[in-house]
């Protein structure tokens, strides 16, 4: 488990206690998408810090670790992407963390280049403002597995972590109105025996219609059709697309989503929550649950796509009540 200060560095904690890491408050501090590792991202270089306490001399040991150029994208077991600029010129690299000392590859990077958004974090459908690089990373705590790139002529794409080649189709043009993210091993309705990364996108038409797609090894996995035009942010979450906002010509906000089991945009929780009992509120909701509670006093957590029963907390005892004599 990572905790970050909010005046700069983070104390990482597991069963044998807690690990503390100096840093400033610009610096970057993340977890690998699999636990085995951290970065601690500075201004111009990367330390890649190892974890694992029988690496590092049992419980009082240190934190084992090499310090690279660059700013990193992606951490995928061994491998790690980072971006290098210097006089003028960046460079995209992979490096396997077990020989750094020369790069197993590497390309020429436009100078322009923007951010990946954070999973499961809503941010406005159309961007305003790019996001920087470590933006995503700075929210979420997590550095993912999949690197992305945008080039300002070619849009984003997915690299190969271990050639750095292309992997698929074009995700996103760069005119488009789109926003990206890379996911944590996920189970799709389409494949529920394969947990694997995805790549989430929504993109928003002229009239705020917003279309989702997620990518599987750079290839489609599902898209939806268009949603209502409207005003909307979103949440890029699991396998799902939840949008928040209003709807044109209406002044009702509501909320929809699109996920892998259905081609069309609906409410949360679709048909399964319409035929449940009757809510009295929402405690909350993201990409895979909602949780509420009914008219019988329940805790309830419905899946966000398709409202199946995820489990159930019965009403807690009645407190008996003492009236004065």
């Amino acid at each position: 488990m990572l905790v970050r200060r909010e005046g700069g560095g983070a104390e990482l904690l597991d069963e044998l206690g807690a690990r503390h890491l100096e840093a400033a408050p610009e610096d970057v501090i993340a977890l690998a998408a699999d636990g085995t590792r951290a970065v601690h991202a500075r201004a111009t270089t990367t330390e890649v810090l190892t974890l694992d306490r029988t690496a590092s001399g049992g419980a009082d040991g240190g934190l084992p670790s090499l310090t690279l150029d660059g700013t990193p994208l992606a951490l995928d077991g061994d491998l790690i992407v980072l971006r290098h600029c210097e006089d003028g010129t960046c460079r995209l690299s992979g490096h396997d963390l077990t020989a750094p000392a020369d790069p197993l590859w590497t390309l020429l990077d436009a100078e322009e280049t923007r951010g990946t958004d954070p999973a499961g974090a809503e941010v406005p459908a159309r961007l305003g403002q790019a996001p920087g690089l470590l933006d995503a990373v700075r929210t979420t705590g997590v550095l993912p597995s999949i690197p992305l790139r945008f080039d300002p002529a070619q849009g984003w794409v997915q690299l190969d972590i271990a050639t750095g080649f292309p992997v698929g189709r074009i995700l996103a043009a760069p005119e488009e109105e789109c926003r990206i993210t890379t996911t944590a091993p996920t189970a799709t309705a389409l494949d529920p025996l394969h947990a694997t990364p995805l790549v989430l996108t929504a993109c928003s038409a002229e009239d705020g219609a917003l279309t989702a797609t997620a990518f599987r090894e750079g290839e489609v996995l599902w898209e939806s059709a268009p949603s209502p035009p409207g005003e909307w942010s979103v949440r890029l979450d699991g396998d799902t697309v939840l949008a928040t906002g209003t709807e044109a010509g209406t002044d009702v906000p509501g909320e929809i989503v699109a996920s892998g089991q259905r081609g069309d945009w609906a409410a949360p929780g679709g048909e399964g929550v319409r035929q449940a009992s009757a809510f009295t509120s929402r405690i909350g909701i993201d990409g895979a649950a909602m949780v509420v509670t009914n008219d019988s006093g329940q805790l309830v957590a419905y899946d966000t796509a398709d409202g199946t029963n995820l489990w159930t907390l019965p009403s807690p005892p009645r407190t008996p009540r003492c009236e004065a004599p």
